[in-house]
């Protein structure tokens, strides 16, 4: 259980530096950019082996996958954002995470039990609803790319997560997941070089508020998927259930810190919702 806390405390930390970096008018993909940077080099030093020997790795080819897809998300979420709003984006985000406890539960067989099917549901039901905003485009005629790119992003962050999984379960164990955190870091890192280079965003790397927001973020990052994997790798839970919990306490902490941080303000609606996610995580940890 105090891996999967500290996964949940560093990923939710991650949006309070973007929070304060927003209100900085800081570049976010800069500042992901040298995230990355410090998240691999970081995994690098932590796992004491040369970064090549990545290469040589059985699991180089799902760390290159989980990645890109780390990226390519961060790219569709933002288009997806534009397109759609912030609300349609974060709740089809959120609720990614049904493929990698469909996935862990088919996959791996695990046990399906009423209470768990439950906790799943509720978990759901209290994401999308802490989550809800009204959106602006409500009455504006959705073209396909509206539907498509919220679609792709859902399918994209499953993917990941459960690719996450299938590596930590066919490749990974203690001596090695250092290494195979910093091998995806630093194919994040090449993507989204290449990203602000063809967007010619590469001077905004100058700025050393960059770096330090990067530095922080890059340390939250490295230490939420370590401790996110090695969680998955532990007897406590089945897999399904560490999912569920994550994701949800995840979303309800970061709202919890907007709330209580940042001043913003909460729907009716948005508090219900984190009420029934912590009585989700309340029914999954006795699933």
């Amino acid at each position: 259980m105090l891996y999967i806390l500290i996964s949940i405390l560093s990923l939710s930390g991650i949006f309070v530096v973007f929070k304060i970096a927003e209100k900085r008018n800081l570049s976010v993909i800069n500042i992901i950019v040298v995230n990355y940077l410090f998240a691999a080099v970081i995994g690098n030093i932590q796992s004491g082996v040369n970064a090549f020997s990545m290469f040589t790795q059985d699991w180089f080819l799902m760390a290159f996958l989980i990645g890109v897809l780390f990226f390519a998300s961060f790219v569709i979420i933002g288009v997806s954002t534009k397109l759609v709003g912030l609300s349609i984006t974060t709740v089809a985000a959120k609720m990614s995470t049904v493929i990698p406890i469909v996935f862990s539960i088919i996959y791996f067989s695990e046990n399906i039990s009423i209470l768990k099917v439950l906790g799943v549901l509720i978990a759901v039901i209290g994401v999308v609803l802490t989550v809800y905003k009204p959106s602006e485009k409500e009455n504006k005629k959705v073209n396909v790319y509206e539907i498509l790119i919220p679609i792709i992003l859902f399918i994209g962050m499953g993917t990941s997560d459960s690719l996450m999984k299938y590596s930590q379960h066919n490749f990974l164990d203690s001596s090695n997941i250092a290494l195979f955190n910093s091998s995806l870091f630093y194919i994040s890192l090449v993507s989204s070089l290449i990203y602000v280079i063809v967007t010619k965003r590469i001077k905004g790397l100058l700025n050393k508020n960059i770096w330090i927001f990067g530095a922080i973020l890059g340390v939250l990052n490295f230490y939420g998927v370590f401790f996110f994997i090695k969680a998955l790798g532990s007897e406590i839970f089945d897999s399904s259930i560490i999912f569920g919990i994550n994701n949800v306490g995840i979303v309800s902490l970061s709202v919890l810190i907007g709330l209580l941080i940042f001043k913003e303000k909460l729907l009716n609606i948005n508090k219900i919702g984190v009420g029934i996610s912590i009585l989700a995580i309340i029914i999954l940890s006795q699933a």
